[in-house]
Formats: structure tokens, C-alpha cells, sequence
């Protein structure tokens, strides 16, 4: 950035001087003449490349916004599930516990249970 900012204060500076000094302007007497030019054209170098940097700022935001929406997206994504991982065991813990309490041993053979489930199967695809 600062070796783009001395090459346009050098072309600037030279622009400034060819075309003042070919209309008559500038006339060297001292240096106050030559100070205020090289200031003229500091000073709008400094605002290019102000205009410049506010330009990519505008753009800038765009990315870093849309760089901020997808981490927390992420992130939350990631915390919900590790949340719902932790609740569905907790409570899948209390029921297996609860039922295992209450509810006496099964009688249901091994061909009963089998076709409970390919009813179940049966509804779902229903």
C-alpha cells in the first residue's frame, strides 16, 4: 500500500507540475511555490486513497458479515446437537429405569414381537 501511495504522489506530483507550469501558473521563485504543490498533491493522494479504503470497507463488511452468519451458524448447530444428545440420554436413562421398574417381564415370544414390528413397519410406510 505505502509503494502505491508513492508512485500516485509521484504522478500526481508530476501531472500537477506539467500542467500548471505549460499554463503559466507555476513559476518557481522559491520554495513556497513548490512546497504548496507537493502539498496540494499529498493532499489528494491521501484522500484516493481514503476514497480507496472506504470502497473495500463497503465490501469488506459484506464478507466478514457473511463469514460471522455461517461460524455462528455453525457453532450453534454444534451446541443444539451436543444439548439434544445429552437430553434424549438423560431422559431415554429415566424411562429405561422407570419401565424396567414397572413393567413385569414380557411373555411375547420371539414370533409374536416379530410381527409387532413388521406392523409398526407396516403403519410407517402407510
Amino acid at each position: 500500500m505505502q509503494a502505491l501511495s508513492i508512485f500516485l504522489v509521484i504522478v500526481i506530483f508530476a501531472l500537477v507540475i506539467e500542467i500548471l507550469h505549460d499554463k503559466g501558473f507555476i513559476v518557481f521563485d522559491g520554495g513556497l511555490e513548490l512546497s504548496s504543490v507537493l502539498l496540494t498533491a499529498a493532499s489528494l493522494v491521501v484522500t484516493g486513497v481514503g476514497v480507496m479504503a472506504g470502497i473495500l470497507a463497503i465490501f469488506g463488511y459484506g464478507q466478514i458479515k457473511e463469514a460471522a452468519i455461517h461460524a455462528s451458524r455453525t457453532e450453534a448447530r454444534t451446541v443444539a446437537e451436543d444439548a439434544a444428545r445429552r437430553v434424549a440420554t438423560e431422559v431415554a436413562s429415566s424411562v429405561a429405569a422407570r419401565v424396567a421398574r414397572e413393567v413385569p417381564a414380557s411373555t411375547t415370544t420371539d414370533e409374536q414381537a416379530a410381527e409387532i414390528v413388521q406392523a409398526l413397519d407396516n403403519e410407517d410406510q402407510a
